[in-house]
């Protein structure tokens, strides 16, 4: 049998512990079930050697291990069902060994549900009340997952189109500003992407914009126009390393309006959960306890859904649901420090007529804990060296890009070039070319493809 591949990690687990957590993961699954590809979110970051997805990996094998010692036959039904075929079912599984394991601690040792168990998923043993725990997952929307579709379609055009028209290496910013992109927007996008190109490869104003009447029966003018699309185009000036001229090097950042529907069917979603806890839960007492553990996907904020849980639970003020837990794991930068963790989003919620009596902690295997939402935002840097943040709230974000750079010869006569992944789903590939050689071969580093996280 094969060994595993080597992989990157992370510092906050030493070489033995580490190598300890994946043996795990090749007991409870084995290897060969490991390295197929059938797109199972195991499968694939077992076959990532990067940060991103050893701490996924670690995360997993550490539920695994920990839920092992409380129930190994209900681990044993949750691999079954990762193991299976059925998306739903293998998402619901890898999530709920998760959340189990984030809940379990000695102040409140968790307790899973019994196979088939309607209502809820576990039991938190809290130490003045018992909570029933009934666990969510809700990911990304419809609406999201068709915007990025369509975004890693344009990328596509945009990287032909700077080839074709001799593009330096480039920062290229698309924006739907006023509305959701629907299909005639991108058809639009699509139409004119060629010209645009063209036009602005020589252009000194770097920007295009595409406008419409809000009423098509009057002027278009101040008061009746919104934009459609925004399109930036300009060289990316004092690279930290030098490029290689024979290489497409580029940044790409698509983003667009919220979907109207994405607050509602989020909120709906929410509802859902709790008209299923209630319909199959028994009846709260002073010992026993009703909560609803819900993930949510980076697109709404804690502080959203807490307003909306205040409106929920002064509209049914006799549900029987004490406490919410709101979870959001994100892969977050410290501009700071410039470092990359997985930042676990947590909020705690109870009706205003409940005052929990046992205290909470979470136990995190790789990351941090924030009890606030992650900012979304990015980070223009200026040619003189300055830099500014935006703040990217209600909006999808796609981004992605590719930098070739050029090794540089030392003093000694050596070669040498940095291999980095200045942002999400941005990489650094180094050229390795001898002086005086027509051949070159791309050197990658061991970096995820982008920020997504697949099983958390």
């Amino acid at each position: 049998m094969e060994p595993a591949p080597k992989r990157n990690k992370g510092s906050q687990i030493d070489d033995a512990e580490f190598d300890g957590l994946i043996k795990v993961l090749e007991d409870t699954f084995s290897l060969t079930w490991l390295k197929q590809n059938n797109g199972n979110p195991v499968q694939n970051l077992w076959q990532r050697t990067d940060n991103l997805a050893s701490n996924e990996l670690i995360t997993l094998a550490t539920a695994i291990q920990n839920l092992n010692q409380i129930d190994a036959n209900w681990v044993k039904g949750q691999v079954k069902h990762v193991k299976g075929k059925d998306a739903n079912n293998y998402r619901g599984a890898l999530f709920e060994l998760n959340c189990l394991n984030i809940l379990h601690s000695e102040l409140h040792p968790v307790k899973p549900a019994v196979r088939n168990q309607a209502g809820y998923d576990g039991i938190l043993q809290g130490s003045h009340e018992n909570y029933r725990v009934s666990i969510k997952n809700y990911g990304k929307s419809t609406f999201q997952k068709q915007f990025q579709t369509q975004a890693k379609t344009m990328e596509s055009m945009m990287k032909i189109l700077l080839k074709k028209y001799n593009y330096p290496p480039s920062h290229i910013i698309l924006d739907f500003p006023d509305e959701y992109p629907e299909k005639k927007h991108w058809k639009l996008l699509e139409d004119n992407m060629d010209r645009i190109f063209k036009s602005q490869r020589t252009s000194k104003e770097p920007f295009s914009a595409f406008v419409e009447a809000i009423d098509p029966a009057l002027p278009q003018g101040p008061g009746n126009i919104r934009t459609l699309f925004l399109i930036f185009i300009y060289p990316i000036k004092h690279p930290a390393q030098p490029f290689h001229p024979h290489y497409t090097s580029y940044t790409v950042m698509i983003s667009g309006a919220y979907h109207a529907n994405e607050e509602k069917n989020l909120f709906s979603k929410l509802e859902d959960a709790c008209i299923n806890l209630t319909r199959h839960a028994v009846t709260e007492d002073a010992q026993t306890r009703n909560s609803l553990f819900l993930r949510l996907p980076e697109t709404v904020s804690l502080a959203k859904c807490t307003e909306w849980l205040d409106n929920y639970f002064a509209t049914y003020p006799t549900k029987p649901i004490s406490m919410v837990i709101l979870y959001q794991p994100v892969v977050a930068t410290d501009l700071a420090n410039n470092s990359s963790d997985i930042t676990h989003c947590v909020s705690f919620y109870h009706r205003n007529t409940y005052q929990p009596q046992s205290r909470f902690t979470f136990q995190i295997p790789i990351g941090k804990v924030s009890n606030k939402s992650t900012d979304l935002i990015y980070v223009a840097n200026y040619p003189d060296g300055k830099s500014e943040t935006v703040a990217l709230t209600n909006r999808y974000v796609y981004q992605h890009g590719e930098h070739f750079v050029q090794m540089t010869q030392k003093p000694d006569g050596s070669l040498a070039a940095d291999i980095s992944y200045p942002a999400d789903g941005v990489t650094t590939n180094v050229i390795v070319q001898l002086p005086g050689q027509k051949k070159a071969a791309i050197m990658k580093g061991k970096f995820p493809p982008s920020n997504e996280l697949l099983i958390l």
